[in-house]
């Protein structure tokens, strides 16, 4: 928190009428109340973030498993075949 009694003694001291250091410092905190980001602001900012992460790593885990499971699939497939051939290879030499 800002001490706006202590800025606007400083900005008399420097030569400001004390209507001028009263609307700088008006100004100047009007300006900070709309630019600047809040406690509560950043604190929603994090549970946006984090809840963001929270469904990329879902999407993640879902994208792991689905592929996992489509290689599974691919690799039964290629072991049948191979199985398929080696043992139609071996009717054939027979």
């Amino acid at each position: 928190m800002i001490n706006l009694l202590l800025y606007t003694e400083k900005l008399e001291e420097s030569g400001f009428t004390k209507e001028q250091a009263n609307t700088t410092l008006k100004v100047l905190v009007d300006i900070m109340n709309q630019e600047f980001a809040t406690k509560h602001d950043l604190e929603r900012e994090c549970l946006l973030i984090r809840q963001e992460i929270k469904d990329l790593r879902n999407e993640m885990k879902f994208d792991i498993t689905t592929m996992s499971n489509k290689l599974t699939i691919r690799l039964g497939s290629m072991m049948i075949a191979c199985f398929t051939i080696f043992f139609g290879l071996l009717q054939i030499t027979k």
